[in-house]
């Protein structure tokens, strides 16, 4: 129960007390919602790195040649532009690229699109989330 104070002088000073403990406990909570977000952060960086290393080891299966096999002038371009974009960006430009060089890669990894519809089902999350802006600007062309 709540005591009455007698003077205003009191009763201002209690009222200030207990204003400066809930802003005391606002900015505990807020330091722990910080905290919490920096470790969601990490957990989704980390996430991030381990599925674009998978897609990285699949691509990296796909562009592979026969030991001994000649590499032709497509292929080394598809090689060449994944190892300049990384594996995520390769894939996202092959699917949804705009340029003439990303068509061309297209076109080079033709025969291995259907492993490529898989990897962007596979990993919705790293390959699609520029999907939206892509069919929104080819629906402007």
């Amino acid at each position: 129960m709540k005591t009455i104070y007698s003077k205003p002088e009191k009763c201002r000073t209690a009222l200030n007390e207990e204003l400066l403990g809930a802003i005391g406990k606002m900015n505990e909570l807020n330091n722990l919602i910080g905290a919490l977000a920096d470790t969601f952060e990490v957990i989704h960086q980390e996430l991030f790195r381990l599925e674009s290393n998978e897609i990285e080891g699949i691509i990296r299966k796909m562009l592979e040649t026969g030991e001994g096999a000649e590499i032709t002038a497509d292929q080394q371009f598809a090689i060449d532009s994944f190892r300049r974009l990384g594996a995520v960006e390769f894939i996202k430009r092959i699917l949804w690229g705009s340029t003439l060089e990303d068509q061309r890669l297209a076109v080079v990894m033709r025969q291995d699109m259907p492993a490529v519809e898989v990897l962007a089902r596979t990993y919705p999350r790293l390959l699609l989330n520029d999907a939206r802006q892509t069919l929104v600007r080819i629906a402007e062309q």
